[in-house]
């Protein structure tokens, strides 16, 4: 009678389980019978790389010798430090030749050995963060993150003098994951330009809250010192007048306090 190998997970563990042909129901992997009784064996398994819990980089074992039907020993799945395990893949008896994943559904076995050889995936993970237009068009260079499967990773958007955000990614922070991924901005092309004016005394406190001025791109602006009783102006920083553009502007005013002193000084001056 032939017997029938069976591989499935369960949790960490791969179980190797031989089965009466007649046991098993989902298309079993069959080794044949020598004669009238069921052929001897041996299953090999390489690490490739890595190590099995006893230390080695390969188990083997007599896993059926005819008689009744048995069952393998479990065995743990190798480790292989920046790699995750993905799996196993029928291999030669040194374990040097690569072939066809192992299908526990499909594949049939014939022969009194086989050998099974573990694939790995490096944990390594890219990430890549795009900057595009509304038109999906490129507005700054792509920026690669490199990361390790399961770490966090958090991108920003860039700073674009012609350009504003208007949508931020769901992604934009994370995990890495085993696939590459991708991480959008995305902005639209700015409209008009922007001055933020400010009224400070000598300390840089506000005299009074900041006023923010818009204009067409393109378009002229001049602006006046805002006049403040008892203050007189004493500094301006920034460009009172020019073209709105893709920049945006601050302009300054800072002012001193009116002193008994100040108000003699203005009215000889002015004798």
């Amino acid at each position: 009678m032939k017997t029938t190998i069976h591989i499935y997970d369960k949790g960490d563990i791969k179980r190797f389980h031989f089965y009466l042909e007649s046991d098993l129901e989902n298309r079993p992997i069959r080794v044949p019978s020598a004669g009238s009784n069921p052929g001897q064996v041996r299953t090999t398994l390489f690490a490739n790389g890595g190590l099995f819990n006893n230390g080695t980089d390969r188990v083997s074992t007599l896993s059926y010798n005819g008689g009744t039907v048995t069952m393998f020993n479990d065995y743990e799945v190798p480790t292989r430090e920046g790699y995750i395990f993905k799996g196993w893949v029928r291999t030669n008896f040194d374990g040097g030749a690569t072939q066809d994943p192992w299908d526990i559904d499909n594949h049939l076995v014939y022969g009194p050995t086989f050998y099974l050889k573990a694939q790995w995936q490096d944990m390594k993970s890219v990430l890549t963060v795009k900057h595009l237009g509304t038109e999906g068009n490129p507005i700054a260079e792509d920026v690669l993150i490199e990361g390790l499967i399961g770490e966090s990773y958090e991108t920003s958007p860039v700073d674009l003098s012609a350009y504003r955000l208007v949508e931020t990614p769901d992604n934009a922070s994370g995990t890495f994951t085993e696939n590459e991924h991708e991480v959008v901005y995305t902005y639209a092309k700015r409209a008009i330009g922007t001055i933020t004016v400010q009224s400070l005394d000598e300390d840089r406190l506000e005299l009074r809250e900041s006023k923010l001025i818009t204009g067409t791109l393109g378009e002229a602006y001049a602006i006046a010192a805002p006049f403040f009783e008892k203050w007189s102006l004493k500094t301006i920083e920034g460009p009172t007048e020019g073209l709105f553009d893709y920049e945006d502007k601050l302009i300054t005013f800072i002012y001193s306090p009116v002193t008994k002193l100040t108000m003699k000084t203005r009215k000889k001056n002015q004798k």
